[in-house]
């Protein structure tokens, strides 16, 4: 789940063109034996994943213009963190996947 950009969003400290949204993606999940929601049966080889999340520009020159730090997504937390440049406008479009590091792998 991916929640919307708003007020929530804020600077991460006063002045800063750095911003962090906390729980922009939430309910990040790698499977049932991960999230403790399902225990490994007795002598089963259950998986023990974790993942990224990838955050790809879709114009990386678009992208450069406007960021100093690129978005990125912290996958323990699901903050949201970049840092604009000053005195810009504009726009720019990203893809967002979440990887985890099971096999075979699969990208969400």
């Amino acid at each position: 789940w991916v929640s919307p950009l708003d007020a929530s969003c804020e600077q991460t400290r006063a002045g800063s063109l750095a911003h962090s949204h906390r729980h922009f993606a939430q309910a990040i999940s790698f499977g049932p034996y991960e999230d403790g929601a399902a225990t490994c049966p007795t002598g089963a080889d259950c998986e023990d994943q974790s993942g990224a999340f990838t955050v790809t520009p879709d114009d990386a020159s678009a992208a450069a213009a406007l960021f100093d730090v690129l978005p990125s997504i912290d996958v323990a937390t699901g903050s949201l963190d970049f840092t604009v440049r000053g005195n810009v406008t504009g726009g720019a479009s990203f893809t967002v996947a979440l990887t985890d590091d099971g096999s075979p792998a699969e990208t969400s």
